[in-house]
């Protein structure tokens, strides 16, 4: 795991996020890191298919 992961999560860590123009603080477990960490452990299966796949993915809203 990154070490990064690690200091994101230390108790009082106050973290920003760069979204266009604004700067905004946000809780760790609404980052895109967290989601897409929790995500792979959850299934890891579903993300080496996906990486592993011939074909490209289907689109995301259909």
């Amino acid at each position: 795991m990154p070490r990064h992961s690690i200091v994101m999560a230390f108790p009082g860590a106050r973290l920003l996020r760069l979204d266009g123009e604004r700067i905004e603080a946000v809780a760790y477990r609404d980052t895109e890191h967290y989601a897409l960490t929790r995500d792979f452990l959850n299934d890891p299966d579903r993300y080496l298919r996906r990486l592993l796949a011939t074909e490209p993915p289907p689109d995301a809203d259909g």
